[in-house]
């Protein structure tokens, strides 16, 4: 018998989403219609999570310095790509080309960089991996049907127009289902200034497991403890099995209290006692103290893809149920520490 890390790996153009050095979407901060390029020398290097970003000094058309800020994907993307904090010098001149910002009138999200000796440098956003089809496998192929184990995001998004809206001004259809509580929240949120990923701090167990990149996540468990951890933001939550649901002196907080189950194979963890936040930072789906949210985790018995579904309800905020999903592939890539700086 042998054993298959059951994926194929597929490399992306690079595409983005901030303001400077900050973690959110694309569209919000920059115009992927709009492609520009800068040449000049090299200020400051940020090597960083959730992203890291470039200082250029550039000389404009009446021969003044302009500093322009230049965003990049996060360190633990970047360095599982081969990437150091000495990929760019302070003094070093570089040609930097990417999407110009929308508000920030000398900002741009790095697509390419070409230093003085022609040479270039560029990075793949999203671990493309595809579980392997029906036909690939053969008898002597063994299955791990556990949803426990290490995890990366498969089919991540490809083109700024497939993260998040397609414009800022877009109706997201998780918003449709917003009640007039729900509304009069969101209304009170900015998506542009208000992402608590802007401040490090993690907007919603939902969006931690949205990241298109190399970003793993590890499922264990140990006695009736399943520890669920991200690599993103050094999120580690627990899903007690067999208790009945949360402790009555439970303080309510972001991660909220996990209680977990199997059914076959398949684990169940609910969770609630969450502080009112947003569950979708993008376009600004908000949620109240009352919400519950259901995660299942099935592995496929033919290609061993993990699907994670989810559904949070909130008598308060929605009026039906929102739902998503996520498709994982098993990966050897550790879980690292991300350190979140801003």
């Amino acid at each position: 018998m042998k054993h298959l890390i059951l994926y194929t790996l597929a490399l992306c153009p690079v595409f983005f989403a901030t303001s400077v050095w900050a973690h959110h979407s694309v569209n919000y901060h920059f115009d992927p219609d709009t492609s520009w390029e800068i040449e000049g020398v090299v200020k400051e290097f940020h090597f960083q999570n959730p992203h890291s970003g470039l200082v250029v000094e550039v000389a404009n058309a009446e021969g003044e310095t302009v500093i322009w800020e230049v965003e990049t994907v996060g360190r633990s993307t970047l360095q599982k790509q081969g990437w150091t904090n000495n990929q760019f010098v302070p003094g070093q001149r570089v040609k930097v080309s990417g999407f110009l910002g929308r508000r920030e009138e000398h900002s741009l999200y790095l697509r390419r960089a070409e230093y003085t000796d022609g040479s270039t440098t560029g990075f793949v956003y999203g671990q493309l991996a595809q579980p392997l089809s029906p036909e690939d496998i053969d008898e002597d192929t063994e299955i791990q049907t556990t949803p426990l184990g290490n995890w990366v995001r498969a089919v991540a998004a490809t083109g700024p127009a497939e993260i998040g809206r397609e414009r800022p001004d877009d109706v997201h259809p998780q918003m449709a289902n917003l009640t007039e509580a729900g509304w009069l929240a969101a209304d009170k949120y900015d998506p542009t200034t208000d992402d608590p990923s802007l401040e490090c701090r993690l907007p919603s167990i939902v969006r931690v497991w949205g990241q298109p990149d190399f970003s793993p996540t590890n499922i264990r468990q140990e006695g009736d403890i399943v520890t669920i951890q991200h690599e993103m933001f050094d999120v580690v939550r627990n899903a007690y099995i067999g208790q009945s649901g949360p402790p009555e002196n439970i303080v309510p907080n972001v991660l909220g209290h996990s209680i977990g189950w199997y059914e076959g194979e398949t684990l169940y963890v609910e969770t609630k006692g969450f502080v009112e936040g947003i569950l979708l930072p993008h376009p600004g789906v908000p949620h109240s103290d009352r919400l519950t949210i259901l995660e299942k985790f099935s592995v496929d018995q033919l290609t061993g893809a993990l699907r994670m579904e989810w559904t949070a309800t909130d008598p308060l905020y929605f009026s039906e149920p929102l739902t998503g999903d996520r498709l994982f592939v098993r990966s050897d890539i550790p879980v690292d520490k991300f350190d979140c700086q801003y």
